[in-house]
């Protein structure tokens, strides 16, 4: 018959540690006001510890009175304690530690070899801490990247980045990153993020970690060659993995070309003739980011179709993207190119299926939308009259899948919110007098001129009145 007695056992070695009997190792964590001294057993150490095992089996150690002396400065008190009621009972108790506590846990238990632990304060990190791993990505990746036994943590960060990279590109301490691990994840395929907020957000890194420019110099109008060089210097590294042709014509010219030094001749022109002769570059290898291939839109980012698919799909997490977008958008209507009238609408719209409509309200960064999985009726007859070319008559439509949404800045896609419809045998009301008309006026648009109410879906929309600024309507097939 075998007895476990774990408890007691681990009772009696914490009384051992506590009342530090027959002690021969003096221990000195942390420096200056923020140190203490711990009594310990060179036996437990050395059973528990690779490190203490090594250095106690050596001729160097330092002794003092009788007693083996260790000075750990760079540990501080309270994360040493930690350390040492782990190796004497085989316990450590996180639930109270703060998350920079933690980090500074995992790497004193990684110098003193202690990988079991590593790896339980990592796991914990990722498990139950991961909220504020997440809005502490710089401090936590400085940390993971220096220690070999974090690969989940770190695996954790970039992939979790990649999945959301907005709120890490946009955090305060963002210009604080260590450059080998922004060049880390800017050459990932499965960053999710529209090339050219990647430029933007690259150009912002390098003004901030060049000597001589920095936040202050941000006016190019005012630089000179050296500037120029410098920045180029910081960057040069990344020149390669910067996706050029998935940047749109209108954003190289206004937000690359103002920086075509820190490009070089070659990369430069090859880049002025793919996006003004259709000039393939010669090396053009590098595949769009994955979900995010280029959409015609000067409304949507590549982004907010992904959020959009989401709620297609009705999956619970919209902002968490998948590998690929299960739709394609294609642009069959835009205002300022077909004209602000129902006529147009209808004649560009008709006979295509399933659409999104999306509105971005003059005066101000907020857009409004609809997913509408019906589309427009085809045609009853060669007509060309408005009145009997679009419906045959007005009636309810019904629909489960329809929905809405608003955003009050698109730059921040958090700020996208839904209105999924609440009454669905009134989600459109097909009339002569509307080519856009969710609900009972739930979202209308006629030309220049909308309105939102809350009638037929859970949420209004907006508050008053609105004039159009631009009007897109993409058809939405599965892909």
């Amino acid at each position: 018959m075998t007895s476990s007695f774990i408890t007691s056992l681990i009772r009696d070695l914490n009384q051992l540690l506590e009342h530090s009997e027959n002690y021969d190792v003096k221990i000195q964590a942390g420096e200056n006001q923020n140190s203490k001294e711990f009594k310990a057993h060179s036996n437990i150490l050395c059973a528990r510890c690779p490190y203490f095992k090594s250095a106690l089996s050596t001729n160097w150690v330092t002794r003092k009175d009788g007693y083996i002396v260790f000075s750990k400065p760079n540990i501080s008190p309270s994360v040493f304690e930690l350390i040492l009621r782990f190796m004497y009972t085989g316990v450590v108790s996180l639930e109270k530690q703060s998350g920079r506590d933690m980090l500074s846990l995992m790497v004193a238990a990684d110098e003193l070899l202690l990988e079991e632990l590593v790896i339980y304060v990592q796991d914990y990190l990722v498990t139950d801490q991961c909220s504020w791993v997440q809005q502490n990505f710089v401090q936590v990746l400085h940390t993971v990247f220096r220690l070999s036994n974090c690969k989940k943590l770190q695996d954790f960060c970039l992939e979790s980045i990649c999945e959301d990279p907005q709120p890490f590109f946009i955090s305060s301490d963002f210009n604080e990153l260590d450059k080998e691990i922004l060049f880390g994840l800017v050459k990932r395929e499965d960053l999710r993020i529209d090339e050219t907020e990647m430029w933007d957000y690259l150009i912002q890194w390098g003004i901030a970690r060049t000597p001589g420019l920095g936040p202050n110099n941000n006016d190019i109008s005012n630089w000179n060659s050296v500037c120029f060089a410098a920045l180029k210097e910081t960057l040069d590294q990344f020149m390669p993995y910067i996706r050029f042709t998935e940047i749109s014509r209108a954003d190289f010219y206004d937000k690359v070309r103002p920086y075509k030094q820190i490009l070089g001749h070659e990369l430069y022109e090859e880049m002025m003739q793919f996006h003004f002769k259709d000039k393939r570059p010669k090396n053009a290898d590098l595949p769009a980011r994955i979900a995010y291939s280029r959409i015609d839109s000067v409304i949507l980012k590549p982004k907010h179709a992904a959020v959009i698919s989401n709620w297609i799909e009705r999956k619970e997490s919209p902002f968490v993207f998948s590998k690929k977008n299960a739709y394609q958008f294609n642009l069959i209507y835009r205002g300022t190119r077909d004209g602000f009238s129902n006529v147009a609408i209808i004649n560009r719209c008709q006979n295509h299926g399933s659409y999104v409509v999306v509105i971005k309200i003059r005066g101000s960064n907020k857009v409004v939308g609809g997913y509408n999985s019906l589309g427009y009726r085809r045609s009853m007859n060669n007509t060309q009259s408005f009145q009997s070319g679009f419906l045959t008559q007005m009636e309810w439509k019904y629909s489960l899948d329809s929905f809405l949404f608003n955003s009050d800045d698109m730059k921040n896609i958090k700020t996208m919110h839904l209105s999924r419809v609440s009454t669905p045998n009134q989600a459109h009301y097909a009339s002569t007098h509307h080519a856009v008309n969710f609900g009972n006026s739930d979202l209308i648009c006629n030309g220049l001129a909308g309105s939102c109410y809350k009638n037929y879906y859970q949420y209004r929309l907006l508050e008053s009145e609105f004039t159009t600024e631009e009007i897109e309507i993409f058809a939405v097939n599965p892909q």
